[in-house]
Protein backbone atom coordinates (compact mmCIF):
# COMPACT_ATOMS: atom_id res chain seq x y z
CA UNK A 1 0.00 0.00 0.00
CA UNK A 2 1.00 3.54 -0.54
CA UNK A 3 0.78 6.81 1.12
CA UNK A 4 -2.27 8.59 0.46
CA UNK A 5 0.10 11.52 -1.03
CA UNK A 6 1.28 8.83 -3.91
CA UNK A 7 -2.46 9.83 -5.10
CA UNK A 8 -1.66 12.51 -7.60
CA UNK A 9 -3.80 14.57 -9.94
CA UNK A 10 -3.53 12.05 -13.32
CA UNK A 11 -5.54 9.73 -11.32
CA UNK A 12 -7.78 11.95 -9.89
CA UNK A 13 -8.49 13.77 -12.70
CA UNK A 14 -10.23 10.44 -13.85
CA UNK A 15 -12.31 10.41 -10.86
CA UNK A 16 -16.00 11.12 -10.85
CA UNK A 17 -17.71 8.72 -7.78
CA UNK A 18 -16.45 8.80 -4.26
CA UNK A 19 -18.10 5.74 -2.55
CA UNK A 20 -17.33 4.81 0.89
CA UNK A 21 -18.07 2.44 3.69
CA UNK A 22 -19.24 3.18 6.84
CA UNK A 23 -18.67 1.84 9.49
CA UNK A 24 -14.82 2.67 10.99
CA UNK A 25 -14.64 4.57 7.50
CA UNK A 26 -16.71 7.26 7.23
CA UNK A 27 -17.60 6.25 11.04
CA UNK A 28 -14.99 6.57 14.61
CA UNK A 29 -16.84 3.96 16.81
CA UNK A 30 -20.13 4.52 15.20
CA UNK A 31 -20.26 7.92 15.61
CA UNK A 32 -19.91 11.00 12.71
CA UNK A 33 -17.79 13.52 13.57
CA UNK A 34 -18.65 16.62 12.38
CA UNK A 35 -15.91 17.85 10.27
CA UNK A 36 -16.09 14.26 8.72
CA UNK A 37 -19.63 15.31 7.58
CA UNK A 38 -18.90 18.41 6.56
CA UNK A 39 -16.00 17.20 3.95
CA UNK A 40 -18.56 14.93 2.91
CA UNK A 41 -20.77 17.99 1.86
CA UNK A 42 -17.53 19.85 0.54
CA UNK A 43 -17.28 16.87 -1.58
CA UNK A 44 -20.51 17.01 -3.12
CA UNK A 45 -20.44 19.92 -3.98
CA UNK A 46 -17.19 20.06 -5.91
CA UNK A 47 -18.98 17.66 -8.41
CA UNK A 48 -18.00 14.04 -7.19
CA UNK A 49 -21.45 11.57 -6.92
CA UNK A 50 -21.23 10.24 -3.70
CA UNK A 51 -22.53 6.52 -2.96
CA UNK A 52 -22.32 5.19 0.45
CA UNK A 53 -22.19 1.33 0.13
CA UNK A 54 -22.20 -0.42 3.29
CA UNK A 55 -23.17 -3.82 5.48
CA UNK A 56 -25.81 -2.03 7.18
CA UNK A 57 -29.63 -2.71 6.24
CA UNK A 58 -31.99 -1.21 3.79
CA UNK A 59 -34.08 0.99 7.36
CA UNK A 60 -30.15 2.28 7.89
CA UNK A 61 -30.04 3.51 3.81
CA UNK A 62 -33.54 4.75 4.05
CA UNK A 63 -32.47 7.51 6.78
CA UNK A 64 -28.93 7.46 5.50
CA UNK A 65 -30.04 8.78 2.01
CA UNK A 66 -32.02 11.38 3.41
CA UNK A 67 -29.63 12.80 5.54
CA UNK A 68 -26.25 12.44 3.45
CA UNK A 69 -25.20 14.89 0.30
CA UNK A 70 -25.09 11.23 -1.69
CA UNK A 71 -26.67 9.91 -4.81
CA UNK A 72 -27.78 6.75 -2.94
CA UNK A 73 -26.61 4.26 -0.70
CA UNK A 74 -25.93 0.29 -1.54
CA UNK A 75 -26.76 -1.78 1.95
CA UNK A 76 -26.75 -4.82 2.68
CA UNK A 77 -23.63 -5.65 1.35
CA UNK A 78 -24.86 -4.66 -2.32
CA UNK A 79 -27.59 -6.76 -2.60
CA UNK A 80 -30.01 -3.91 -2.54
CA UNK A 81 -29.90 -0.15 -3.17
CA UNK A 82 -31.86 3.37 -2.19
CA UNK A 83 -31.49 5.86 -4.75
CA UNK A 84 -32.38 9.47 -4.14
CA UNK A 85 -33.53 11.41 -6.58
CA UNK A 86 -32.74 15.27 -7.54
CA UNK A 87 -35.81 16.61 -5.86
CA UNK A 88 -34.80 14.46 -3.09
CA UNK A 89 -37.50 11.55 -3.35
CA UNK A 90 -36.20 7.85 -2.23
CA UNK A 91 -36.55 5.07 -4.29
CA UNK A 92 -35.73 1.31 -3.60
CA UNK A 93 -34.22 -1.20 -5.62
CA UNK A 94 -33.90 -4.97 -5.09
CA UNK A 95 -33.38 -6.82 -8.01
CA UNK A 96 -34.64 -10.04 -6.76
CA UNK A 97 -38.12 -11.19 -7.38
CA UNK A 98 -40.65 -10.86 -3.96
CA UNK A 99 -41.63 -14.61 -4.31
CA UNK A 100 -37.68 -15.37 -4.71
CA UNK A 101 -37.04 -12.99 -1.61
CA UNK A 102 -39.68 -14.90 0.69
CA UNK A 103 -37.89 -18.24 -0.23
CA UNK A 104 -34.28 -17.15 0.72
CA UNK A 105 -36.21 -15.31 3.85
CA UNK A 106 -37.18 -18.71 4.74
CA UNK A 107 -33.99 -20.69 3.95
CA UNK A 108 -32.34 -18.26 6.41
CA UNK A 109 -34.58 -19.12 9.64
CA UNK A 110 -32.60 -23.06 9.29
CA UNK A 111 -29.41 -21.28 9.39
CA UNK A 112 -30.21 -19.54 12.41
CA UNK A 113 -30.94 -22.69 13.90
CA UNK A 114 -27.83 -24.01 13.33
CA UNK A 115 -26.31 -21.17 14.17
CA UNK A 116 -28.09 -21.32 17.59
CA UNK A 117 -26.92 -24.98 18.06
CA UNK A 118 -23.31 -24.63 17.23
CA UNK A 119 -22.65 -21.31 18.65
CA UNK A 120 -24.84 -20.16 21.64
CA UNK A 121 -23.59 -17.24 22.41
CA UNK A 122 -24.39 -15.78 18.66
CA UNK A 123 -26.14 -12.63 19.13
CA UNK A 124 -28.31 -11.15 15.93
CA UNK A 125 -26.92 -7.31 15.61
CA UNK A 126 -29.32 -4.37 16.95
CA UNK A 127 -30.29 -3.45 13.28
CA UNK A 128 -31.55 -6.80 11.84
CA UNK A 129 -35.42 -5.78 12.24
CA UNK A 130 -34.49 -2.81 9.34
CA UNK A 131 -32.91 -5.78 6.69
CA UNK A 132 -34.15 -7.36 3.51
CA UNK A 133 -31.70 -10.23 2.02
CA UNK A 134 -29.91 -11.49 5.41
CA UNK A 135 -29.25 -12.43 8.82
CA UNK A 136 -26.36 -10.49 11.02
CA UNK A 137 -25.11 -11.47 13.76
CA UNK A 138 -23.08 -9.20 16.31
CA UNK A 139 -19.16 -9.79 16.91
CA UNK A 140 -17.59 -6.51 17.68
CA UNK A 141 -20.21 -3.69 18.00
CA UNK A 142 -22.18 -4.74 21.37
CA UNK A 143 -20.53 -7.85 21.71
CA UNK A 144 -16.92 -9.13 21.56
CA UNK A 145 -17.32 -12.93 19.72
CA UNK A 146 -14.40 -14.84 20.36
CA UNK A 147 -12.19 -15.79 17.29
CA UNK A 148 -12.61 -19.52 17.57
CA UNK A 149 -16.43 -18.94 17.91
CA UNK A 150 -16.26 -16.75 14.71
CA UNK A 151 -14.86 -19.40 12.29
CA UNK A 152 -17.78 -21.91 13.68
CA UNK A 153 -20.33 -19.01 12.82
CA UNK A 154 -19.12 -18.25 9.44
CA UNK A 155 -18.83 -22.32 9.21
CA UNK A 156 -22.54 -23.33 9.94
CA UNK A 157 -23.59 -20.71 7.75
CA UNK A 158 -21.22 -21.75 4.69
CA UNK A 159 -22.71 -25.39 5.52
CA UNK A 160 -26.08 -24.19 4.18
CA UNK A 161 -24.42 -22.77 1.25
CA UNK A 162 -25.54 -19.68 2.27
CA UNK A 163 -22.71 -16.68 1.93
CA UNK A 164 -21.33 -15.38 4.63
CA UNK A 165 -19.81 -12.28 4.73
CA UNK A 166 -17.64 -10.80 7.66
CA UNK A 167 -17.13 -6.89 8.27
CA UNK A 168 -15.92 -5.22 11.29
CA UNK A 169 -18.76 -5.71 13.57
CA UNK A 170 -21.15 -7.96 11.75
CA UNK A 171 -20.99 -11.46 10.10
CA UNK A 172 -23.67 -11.46 7.47
CA UNK A 173 -25.65 -14.72 5.94
CA UNK A 174 -27.35 -14.56 2.77
CA UNK A 175 -28.00 -16.35 0.00
CA UNK A 176 -27.94 -13.23 -2.44
CA UNK A 177 -24.53 -14.24 -4.30
CA UNK A 178 -23.59 -10.35 -4.50
CA UNK A 179 -20.90 -8.24 -2.98
CA UNK A 180 -20.78 -4.46 -2.59
CA UNK A 181 -18.41 -3.94 -5.79
CA UNK A 182 -21.14 -5.66 -7.49
CA UNK A 183 -24.09 -3.67 -5.89
CA UNK A 184 -22.36 -0.95 -6.60
CA UNK A 185 -21.98 -0.92 -10.20
CA UNK A 186 -25.48 -2.29 -10.33
CA UNK A 187 -26.46 1.60 -8.43
CA UNK A 188 -24.47 3.21 -10.89
CA UNK A 189 -26.16 2.17 -14.27
CA UNK A 190 -29.54 2.01 -12.48
CA UNK A 191 -28.54 6.43 -12.18
CA UNK A 192 -26.61 6.43 -15.50
CA UNK A 193 -28.49 3.54 -17.37
CA UNK A 194 -25.68 4.12 -20.39
CA UNK A 195 -22.66 3.88 -18.03
CA UNK A 196 -19.38 1.58 -19.56
CA UNK A 197 -18.86 -0.93 -16.78
CA UNK A 198 -15.37 -0.83 -17.91
CA UNK A 199 -15.04 2.94 -17.95
CA UNK A 200 -16.92 3.26 -14.73
CA UNK A 201 -14.10 1.19 -12.54
CA UNK A 202 -11.71 3.21 -13.35
CA UNK A 203 -14.06 6.51 -12.89
CA UNK A 204 -14.11 5.17 -9.03
CA UNK A 205 -12.65 5.53 -5.67
CA UNK A 206 -12.99 3.88 -3.35
CA UNK A 207 -12.53 3.45 0.66
CA UNK A 208 -13.15 1.13 3.05
CA UNK A 209 -11.39 -0.66 6.16
CA UNK A 210 -12.73 -4.75 6.63
CA UNK A 211 -12.93 -8.30 5.01
CA UNK A 212 -16.43 -7.25 3.82
CA UNK A 213 -14.87 -4.25 1.58
CA UNK A 214 -12.24 -6.80 -0.21
CA UNK A 215 -14.41 -6.80 -3.63
CA UNK A 216 -14.30 -3.50 -3.80
CA UNK A 217 -10.55 -3.59 -3.27
CA UNK A 218 -10.10 -5.97 -5.82
CA UNK A 219 -12.51 -4.76 -8.76
CA UNK A 220 -11.30 -0.87 -8.92
CA UNK A 221 -8.37 0.34 -9.19
CA UNK A 222 -8.10 3.74 -7.44
CA UNK A 223 -9.03 2.27 -3.17
CA UNK A 224 -8.19 3.84 -0.26
CA UNK A 225 -7.88 2.11 3.04
CA UNK A 226 -8.25 3.80 6.51
CA UNK A 227 -5.52 3.10 8.42
CA UNK A 228 -7.09 0.40 10.75
CA UNK A 229 -7.68 -1.36 7.45
CA UNK A 230 -4.22 -2.83 8.28
CA UNK A 231 -5.80 -4.88 10.78
CA UNK A 232 -7.49 -6.49 8.44
CA UNK A 233 -4.77 -7.37 5.25
CA UNK A 234 -5.24 -11.14 5.69
CA UNK A 235 -8.85 -10.99 4.69
CA UNK A 236 -7.91 -9.45 0.95
CA UNK A 237 -6.36 -11.59 -1.82
CA UNK A 238 -5.58 -7.60 -2.81
CA UNK A 239 -5.02 -4.55 -0.56
CA UNK A 240 -6.20 -1.12 -0.98
CA UNK A 241 -3.69 0.90 -3.56
CA UNK A 242 -3.07 3.66 -1.07
CA UNK A 243 -3.69 3.78 2.71
CA UNK A 244 -4.41 6.91 5.01
CA UNK A 245 -2.04 7.95 8.26
CA UNK A 246 -5.42 8.47 10.16
CA UNK A 247 -7.57 6.17 11.10
CA UNK A 248 -11.47 5.70 11.00
CA UNK A 249 -13.08 8.59 10.43
CA UNK A 250 -10.20 10.70 10.49
CA UNK A 251 -8.88 8.84 7.89
CA UNK A 252 -11.61 9.72 5.68
CA UNK A 253 -11.34 13.26 6.52
CA UNK A 254 -7.65 12.95 5.44
CA UNK A 255 -8.57 11.63 2.10
CA UNK A 256 -11.48 14.31 1.35
CA UNK A 257 -9.05 16.72 2.05
CA UNK A 258 -6.61 15.84 -0.22
CA UNK A 259 -9.25 15.18 -2.81
CA UNK A 260 -10.59 18.77 -2.31
CA UNK A 261 -7.28 20.40 -2.69
CA UNK A 262 -6.72 18.73 -5.63
CA UNK A 263 -9.93 20.03 -6.88
CA UNK A 264 -9.19 23.30 -5.78
CA UNK A 265 -5.58 23.58 -7.05
CA UNK A 266 -4.66 21.05 -9.69
CA UNK A 267 -1.26 22.30 -10.20
CA UNK A 268 -0.47 21.22 -5.73
CA UNK A 269 -1.26 17.82 -6.20
CA UNK A 270 1.85 15.45 -7.76
CA UNK A 271 1.18 14.66 -11.67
Amino acid sequence: MKPLAALGAREMAKLKVVAFDLDDTLLTDGVLLPSVYSALCALGESGYTLVAVTGRPLGYGEVLARLFPVAGVVVENGSLSIRRSAGGGLSAHDPVPDAERHARRQALEAVVAAVRAAVPAARFSDDMPLRRSEITFDIGERMHLPEDQIRTLIHTIESFGAWATRSSVHVHATFDRTNKAEGLLRFLRLIEPDLDQGAARHRILFAGDSGNDAPCFSAFPCTVGVANVRRALASFSVPPRYVTAAEKGLGFLELANHLLQHRADPATAEA
